[in-house]
């Protein structure tokens, strides 16, 4: 059984008391905390003190909670502080109640129609905030959304870990290795695996596709065992008919997350805005799709690899 840095009791930076572990990693560790002063029960995420002592490694864990401080917006998960804690470093956020978007899919299957739309408009909604303040996500998931009880509130989302989020109207130290991939491959752009640094907005509207694909059909867009075909066949095939995997689909929708899914940037929906409105509108005036296998530019540069 995996013990960590940290035990039950343990007070961390002179203010928080730590309950019980929520979750571990090889990054850090996830605890239910009490603020000793104010009594209030927060999440405190630490990072493993080997960890902290690798500045890009702490400069990325630190970015996580700057990003998301930074945009105020309800489907956001709410950051409280951040500091250090002798080597390592730790951000305070609220605790939530409920499960993340992953487990739900995993546990249920694909979701009701009007479910999948709701969480959809809920999430291009916190998307296109993040865009609002100069934050890319890069790292959207159906394990970094979170669907949140709170009193009579059920399934709110919140979107988790800006940890590898791109700054785009601010400068940001969070520095990346030449060639290395940050993300989670399945809900990737294909310009995104060509350089992790080469994004904007529309690469959160394509991994925005890929969450309703999961959504709608119980599963992602592509999967493969290996990553090297996983690559492939986000770079180069179509995906799966979501209608012919699930006949209820309107055909609407079918067409806004395979837009969603296009190779190229500029044939998805041009912001999380726009994909909302679509998405409201029941497509609306959703021109047709382009051939989702037409290939991005670039689609791989020497020295691709996976980030741990």
């Amino acid at each position: 059984m995996y013990t960590g840095e940290f035990t039950t009791g343990s007070v961390v930076a002179a203010r928080y008391r730590l309950r019980e572990q929520l979750g571990a990693g090889g990054m850090g560790e996830v605890w239910v905390a009490e603020h000793m002063e104010l009594g209030k029960v927060v999440a405190l995420k630490l990072m493993l003190a080997s960890m902290g002592a690798q500045l890009e490694m702490r400069n990325r864990f630190l970015n996580e909670a700057r990003a998301a401080a930074s945009i105020e917006h309800p489907n956001i998960v709410d950051v409280f502080d951040l500091g250090y804690h002798g080597e390592s470093a730790f951000i305070a956020m609220e605790k939530l109640e409920g499960e993340d978007l992953e487990h739900r899919i995993v546990r249920q299957g694909p979701l009701p129609l009007e479910e999948a739309i709701r969480i959809g408009l809920e999430l291009a909604d916190a998307v296109g905030a993040a865009h609002d303040r100069g934050v890319i996500h890069r790292d959207l998931k159906p394990a970094n959304v979170f669907l949140n009880t709170r009193g009579r509130q059920r399934d709110v989302v919140k979107v988790l870990d800006f940890g590898i989020a791109k700054l785009t109207q601010a400068s940001s130290d969070v520095q990346t290795k030449t060639g290395a991939v940050f993300g989670s491959p399945h809900y990737m752009a294909p310009e995104q695996l060509a350089d992790s640094k080469a994004v904007d907005a529309r690469t959160d509207i394509y991994a925005l596709g890929g969450i309703m694909y999961a959504m709608l059909t119980g599963g992602p867009a592509f999967d493969s065992p290996t990553l090297p075909e996983l690559f492939f066949r986000v770079v180069s095939i179509s995906p799966d008919p979501v209608r012919g995997k699930r006949p209820d689909v309107p055909e609407w929708l079918e067409r806004l997350t395979l837009a969603a899914l296009a190779k190229r940037p500029e044939q998805r929906p041009q912001s999380a805005g726009s994909f909302a409105a679509l998405l409201e509108s029941r497509g609306g005036e959703l021109a047709p799709v382009p051939d989702p296998a037409a290939p991005t530019t670039a689609p791989f540069g020497p020295g691709v690899t996976a980030a741990p």
